[in-house]
């Protein structure tokens, strides 16, 4: 039977196009998911593996939380669905990972994994998201992770990590979010933060020291439940911090919505006046000394601030304006000082306790003590 050029022609071409689209993932990779696999098992009422058939053609099709790039290598792995009614995966994080040279993307969602980081995971130079919540990591943030160039997040919280964070991790290029709240982190930070991040949330750990230089572009931060001291003048460049800013911008906006807590450290010192304005602000549990600056009672009686937790520092002073009432929707609290408070402006938690001052001692001890040092 005679064929025409341009039948051949098609033909060949359909067979290409065909071939192309029975896209079969690399057989490295096809390895390393089978190892991933043999470390982690679905808890029950999970089913995020029964996809995961290592005799289907296409896995890179057919296997959930499995994405590949045109290269038919792995580019995103998701470990979990994330879903309200899956109660994720148990096991460990295998070293075979690293295995998955091409991967930007590794995401777990909450479950029971219990193992450390494999620092291998460092060698993935194409990382740009790292996220290991809630579940039970143990051990260190692996001083590996310094070296991803291209590491926009990194959310590690929720875990049981150990250790300082690596100074690295505050000098990566493009890092733009960091969450390494509720772990059991201990050190301190380094004295800048030379990353340009958005977002710093390092709640619910032991972190030591005092807050460090950090960058303008800071719009979301969060260190409270640490061990932190020292001075707030690290704050003062922070013109963004949470759509709080003090330039015209944050004036059109009125401070709405914004959010700023350094609750339960030992940040010592006056109270910079460069937060006056934030919508709900937490500075209790410090110790925090002096007067009460009076762009913070403005910013209280003008209803801009609609929270301010002040208890439990050794504030001696805060100026009252005279013939001035406080607005019903503000929430201010100011007990356990080194004052009396006005009864009729304490809106304060029941964590507060019921002492409207601290005693006479306590101020006396810690005022000479910080004039000395």
């Amino acid at each position: 039977m005679f064929f025409p050029p341009s039948f051949l022609l098609f033909s060949v071409n359909a067979s290409v196009l065909a071939f192309q689209k029975r896209s079969k993932i690399s057989a490295v990779d096809l390895a390393a998911l089978s190892a991933i696999k043999d470390c982690l098992i679905d808890i029950p009422g999970s089913r995020f593996f029964s996809t995961w058939d290592f005799t289907a053609p296409d896995p890179c099709s057919s296997f959930t939380g499995v994405t590949c790039g045109f290269n038919d290598r792995v580019t995103i792995l998701s470990l979990g669905t994330g879903l309200s009614d899956s109660p994720g995966l148990a096991g460990s994080l295998s070293p075979a990972l690293s295995n998955l040279t091409q991967l930007t993307q590794l995401i777990l969602f909450p479950g029971l994994v219990t193992s450390p980081i494999p620092p291998q995971l460092g060698q993935l130079t194409s990382f740009r998201v790292i996220s290991l919540t809630n579940n039970r990591l143990t051990g260190p943030i692996p001083p590996s992770f310094s070296t991803l160039p291209f590491l926009h997040t990194l959310d590690l919280s929720s875990n049981r990590l150990t250790g300082s964070i690596p100074q690295g991790l505050m000098k990566l290029p493009s890092l733009k979010v960091m969450v390494l709240s509720w772990n059991e982190l201990t050190g301190e930070l380094p004295r800048t933060v030379s990353a340009q991040l958005l977002h710093l949330d390092l709640k619910k750990n032991k972190i030591s020291g005092p807050l460090p230089r950090l960058p303008s572009t800071v719009r979301y931060l969060s260190v409270s439940e640490n061990w932190m001291w020292g001075p707030l003048k690290a704050l003062e460049s922070l013109s963004k911090l949470v759509y709080l800013d003090m330039d015209p911008t944050f004036q059109s906006y009125g401070g709405q919505g914004s959010i700023v807590d350094l609750s339960h450290n030992f940040i010592t010192g006056d109270i910079t006046p460069f937060l006056a304005g934030v919508e709900t602000l937490f500075l209790n549990n410090n110790h925090f000394t002096g007067s009460v600056p009076e762009e913070y009672v403005k910013s209280v009686y003008d209803d801009t601030t609609k929270t301010l937790y002040l208890q439990h520092n050794y504030l001696s002073r805060f100026p009252l304006p005279q013939g001035s009432t406080l607005p019903n929707t503000v929430s201010l609290c100011l007990s356990y000082n080194c004052m009396v408070p006005p009864v009729e402006i304490l809106a304060c938690p029941a964590s507060a306790g019921s002492q409207p001052s601290r005693p006479q001692l306590q101020c006396s001890v810690f005022t000479h003590r910080g004039s000395t040092n």
